[in-house]
């Protein structure tokens, strides 16, 4: 994992960290969810 110039949080994402966002919208705890985005980007987004 290496430090990322600029990125909101300092760093680079994890694979593992897009994987838990999925695992979890395909865990009956997220079966109420409909629809949505989620954003994983660490926080660049605002910054573009």
């Amino acid at each position: 994992m290496g430090l990322e110039p600029g990125a909101p949080l300092g760093r680079k994402e994890m694979p593992t960290e897009t994987g838990y966002v999925v695992a979890f919208l395909a865990h009956p705890a997220a079966s109420f969810i409909t629809g949505g985005q989620f954003v994983v980007d660490g926080g660049i987004t605002p910054s573009l």
